[in-house]
């Protein structure tokens, strides 16, 4: 199996998760993407951060959010949107 792209260590950036080796936190890479930025102009900026591990980062948020059990969307009871139970998460 593949090393993870994203570790968080307590010590680090209180356990923050980073790009593996980083400091860099997962989520400037999701911040600047709902900017409008792409994977390429966010690695222009970071150059400790490859475009193989920007996209496995994409691609372990995607499976996190594909998989129910491991995050509900929609909190039963919950009236407000999917979008705000994701956040609160």
């Amino acid at each position: 199996m593949a090393a993870s792209p994203i570790d968080s260590i307590p010590g680090k950036l209180g356990g923050t998760p980073c790009f593996a080796g980083t400091r860099v936190t997962i989520d400037m890479l999701f911040m600047h993407l709902g900017r409008g930025g792409t994977v390429d102009t966010f690695i222009e900026s970071y150059d400790s951060i490859s475009r193989e591990q920007a996209i496995a980062v994409i691609h372990k948020a995607c499976d996190v959010l594909n998989d129910e059990r491991a995050l509900p969307l929609v909190v039963e009871g919950d009236e407000r949107t999917p979008e705000v139970a994701v956040a609160r998460h």
